[in-house]
């Protein structure tokens, strides 16, 4: 196990490695974003505004979100007493949650790596 102390790093690298970490979870925003209107369209709702206003947000601190806003997204997702869920968020997550976290990790180690000096 290779350890870095975080508090020695200078503030010029921390950014760096943040800054990585913030596009590395953009994309996979970017991604479930994708992956859900394509769970969307398989429930028939590819040209729903539903699916139109899923969007990728970024908030405080540099968050980045999947946003569905839309009045009836909670509805398909959770489902009501007549209607049966048509879960299209959290499953999107699901689905690529491996493979979203893998990515993240590889780019704030390359950042990481790319603080080690130039043999």
């Amino acid at each position: 196990m290779t350890r870095v102390d975080v508090t020695k790093l200078s503030p010029e690298a921390l950014e760096n490695i943040g800054a990585a970490a913030g596009e590395a979870a953009r994309e996979a925003a970017e991604a479930v974003q994708i992956e859900a209107r394509q769970m969307l369209a398989r429930y028939g709702l590819e040209d729903s505004v539903l699916a139109e206003r899923l969007t990728v947000e970024t908030g405080n601190a540099g968050a980045t979100f999947v946003v569905a806003d839309a009045d009836s997204s909670r509805f398909v997702e959770f489902g009501t007493r007549t209607q049966p869920a048509r879960p299209f968020l959290g499953s999107a997550l699901e689905s690529l949650r491996a493979a979203l976290t893998t990515q993240i990790a590889g780019r704030i180690a390359d950042a990481f790596d790319a603080l080690r000096p130039k043999s």
